[in-house]
């Protein structure tokens, strides 16, 4: 999250400067989700398989485990639906064939697993109307599917 540095002259100027939410703490985060508020944040923590939600209370996020996955490496990359619905891919060994994306109910549980013909999930993201989920996996592809 990027903030002012300063007062209006820096705002007019537009500098900006990264202020850390959570330093020398994370194993490998790899994907970043933002509610339309802002007030929610989740980051996939791949190598401790998890996905982290930061809420935003008295001006500053406070983390916890979201979502404990089992079995594969760790979670890469996020995509936050509308509804609050979060979609999660999961990566794991190079000698695996299938991944996976996970959706999420904002409550945290899990609603359904989307089988993914690769184990190297890059990026996914939603079109605008949340009807369909596009997917970047290794070997420079780019798959979509509907929701």
């Amino acid at each position: 999250m990027a903030s002012l540095v300063g007062g209006s002259a820096d705002q007019k100027a537009g500098r900006y400067v990264l202020q850390p939410l959570l330093k020398d703490c994370l194993a490998h985060p790899s994907g970043i989700a933002v509610s339309n508020d802002g007030d929610t944040l989740y980051v996939a923590e791949t190598m401790r398989n998890r996905v982290l939600r930061g809420v935003r209370m008295a001006g500053a996020f406070h983390f916890s485990v979201f979502y404990q996955f089992s079995g594969m490496l760790g979670p890469s990359c996020l995509a936050l639906g509308k509804d609050g619905t979060l979609f999660v891919g999961r990566i794991d060994s190079p000698k695996v064939v299938l991944g996976q994306i996970a959706a999420l109910s904002p409550t945290g549980s899990l609603i359904r697993s989307i089988p993914c013909p690769s184990a190297s999930i890059k990026g996914i993201s939603l079109d605008s109307e949340n009807k369909f989920l596009f997917v970047s996996i290794g070997g420079g592809k780019v798959l979509k599917t509907k929701l």
